[in-house]
């Protein structure tokens, strides 16, 4: 059982009262060539109190909620208090418009909510998946590409089951009407980052594959460098539609294969009615079988700035596993003008994964976070490249979200977890 230690800074935020005066503002912080906002909240209460925390400090929620419930509650207070005014001179909160406008809007009430769900939960500093399991929730992508490949020689192939363990494994199929075994090795070079090397498909030769997930857009290279061929597959987000891209090329020559727009799907026909999707995406099919989801949105706040929202999802879901991905970005664009130049700032960014492995009668699902910034500044550190595991039952997808906010997943992550170490790899006797 875990104890939580005193701390001063939440004492003196649960002391916050009487409320003089607040100021938000932003500061500018630059985090791999990326610029982003962190939001800063100064109050000053209670005679000779005095707070100051933004969003890169330990608590700045519980901060950010005390300052708002007690501001909603005071706001319209008139002071006749003969100590700390004692001319009658101040009857209401000292706040200018603008941090008045960004208080009562409560969007700073939603800037650490996600993250702040996993302070506590147990963190691990890698994945406890069996690889095996990860690389099952990549082998549609790798079957697809390499037959799409093959198809446009004289062969034909079949891929079946994977079978293998710590980055040596092999594939079942069938080449040219013969049944074979194809041994490849798997490498993740990053966490959307992923490198195959396939044997026994073209002679002698071996086939690279490189799988990489950007924030819009999925890139797969395949390239047999010995006899300089390169085919590059990519599916992109373009003005709110998915673009299937792909080029061949050998030395000098090249082949640009017609740009096409994957298929829309209704949200009626998604085929995961009891997976957790969210309504207000735009979800196109992908060509091995996932689902990409988008969802944009753009806000004009000026007639020079705008704010610009984009979210984007990739899901999956087999027999035995599920993966989904997602990315998200807000940022600030002002434009330019005469008399000063545009700027583009990031006010928030995540990435997430969720790998769901089925054991049995529930999944056990990972999540990990990455290039998390801006409102998740103490989070920030808490979350990137960690890992936390909840369980799911197989009837009750749709909750997945619903478990990692909040107090569920803090007693989903308690109760099970003797459950979830015997599922992965911190108590097992065999080779992994």
């Amino acid at each position: 059982m875990k104890f939580k230690k005193y701390d001063s800074t939440l004492e003196q935020i649960n002391q916050i009262k009487n409320i003089e005066s607040i100021h938000i503002t932003d500061i500018l912080s630059s985090n791999g060539g990326v610029t982003h906002v962190m939001p800063c909240v100064m109050v000053s209460y209670d005679g000779n109190g005095f707070m100051n925390l933004c969003s890169q400090d330990k608590y700045f929620d519980v901060y950010v909620r005390k300052v708002t419930e007690v501001y909603n509650d005071e706001k319209n207070n008139i002071y006749e208090d003969s100590l700390t005014d004692p001319f009658g001179i101040r009857k209401k909160i000292i706040i200018d418009e603008h941090s008045r406008r960004i208080l009562e809007s409560e969007e700073l009430l939603n800037i650490n909510k996600m993250y702040a769900s996993y302070d506590g939960l147990d963190a691990y500093d890698e994945s406890l998946l069996f690889e095996h399991d990860i690389v099952n929730t990549l082998s549609n992508l790798v079957r697809y590409h390499i037959k799409q490949f093959i198809d446009g020689t004289d062969a034909t192939i079949s891929l079946g089951k994977i079978s293998g363990y710590r980055r040596r494994y092999a594939f079942d199929g069938v080449l040219n009407g013969i049944e074979k075994y194809f041994p490849f090795t798997y490498e993740q070079l990053s966490d959307r980052e992923y490198h195959f090397q396939v044997a026994g498909i073209v002679d002698k030769e071996i086939i690279n594959i490189n799988v990489i997930y950007y924030d819009t857009k999925i890139k797969v290279v395949l390239s047999i460098p010995s006899i300089d061929i390169t085919d590059v597959s990519e599916y992109e987000i373009t003005n709110g539609v998915v673009k299937d891209k792909r080029s061949v090329s050998q030395g000098s020559l090249s082949v640009n294969f017609v740009n096409e727009d994957l298929p829309m799907v209704e949200n009626e026909h998604l085929e995961i009615s009891n997976f957790d999707y969210d309504s207000d995406y735009t979800y196109f099919r992908l060509p091995w079988g996932a689902l990409y989801g988008i969802k944009t949105s753009i806000i004009n706040i000026g007639p020079e700035e705008v704010k610009e929202e984009i979210t984007s999802s990739i899901i999956e879901v087999d027999d035995t596993w599920f993966r989904r991905l997602d990315s998200y970005a807000l940022t600030y664009q002002r434009k330019n003008t005469p008399n000063r130049m545009g700027d583009r700032v990031t006010l928030d960014q995540y990435r997430s994964s969720l790998i769901g492995i089925k054991k049995d009668d529930c999944y056990l699902v990972e999540t990990a976070f990455s290039d998390s910034i801006s409102g998740a500044g103490y989070y920030e550190t808490h979350l990137n490249g960690k890992y936390f595991y909840h369980l799911v039952r197989s009837n009750d997808l749709s909750r997945i979200r619903e478990l990692t906010h909040d107090d569920v997943t803090r007693r989903s992550d308690l109760e099970n977890r003797e459950l979830i170490k015997e599922l992965v790899k911190e108590n097992s006797n065999g080779d992994i």
